[in-house]
């Protein structure tokens, strides 16, 4: 069972710095983690397809998270609605066919329009944002680098931008229990045996 935090309220400080230091218009989501073949074989990344067999230097493939590994990867494949209870109530109508004198099959049946009070909602289409996975090295103790992203390109002048990057930094977060933002073109980066993450390079 994973332990890793799950989910940020917003975008935290290092990713917003990290942010701030890409001048290229496009980013993307990335981070990379180094992990244990135990960690592997317990099935702490089964989710993503990751597993002995393919736990290999040079493999990569995608996967749509599975819906059921938390909420951020149900919303990615089925969409959400928000009930927006900050906005007053307004009268909807909701149409239904009853039978005339209680018998429809003599007197046939009428529809009526039955009010009640709802409010408004927003509904949300699913992104279907798919994470990318690739072995990169193979590491003295055992460990593999392995490098996490979603397999799409953010543009910061997009006008929804800060909200598909923070749902997208979610998504990977959820999944791999890593997150960064990183520019979307020619990035290079190294492990940090440290902390266990990629760090960029300095060009």
């Amino acid at each position: 069972m994973a332990n890793w935090k799950k989910s940020f309220r917003a975008l935290p400080p290092q990713l917003k710095a990290e942010l701030e230091r890409i001048e290229t218009p496009n980013v993307k989501i990335l981070s990379g983690k180094l992990i244990t073949q135990e960690d592997v074989q317990d099935g702490l990344y089964s989710h993503l397809n990751l597993n002995a067999d393919n736990l290999v230097v040079g493999n990569s493939w995608e996967i749509l998270p599975p819906p059921t590994i938390g909420t951020r990867s149900k919303r990615n494949v089925e969409g959400w609605v928000v009930v927006r209870k900050d906005l007053p109530k307004f009268r909807k109508y909701f149409y239904h066919d009853i039978a005339i004198y209680g018998d429809a099959a003599r007197n046939g049946t009428t529809t009526v329009a039955i009010p009640r009070e709802v409010y408004e909602r927003d509904e949300f289409p699913p992104y279907l944002f798919h994470i990318q996975i690739s072995i990169q090295e193979q590491t003295r103790d055992g460990s593999y680098g392995v490098v996490f992203s979603i397999d799409e390109v953010f543009l910061k002048e997009a006008p929804d931008f800060d909200n598909d990057l923070l749902f997208a930094v979610n998504l990977l977060q959820e999944n791999t229990g890593v997150s960064g933002v990183v520019a979307a073109v020619n990035p290079e980066y190294v492990f940090c045996p440290s902390s266990g993450y990629l760090e960029q390079m300095a060009l």
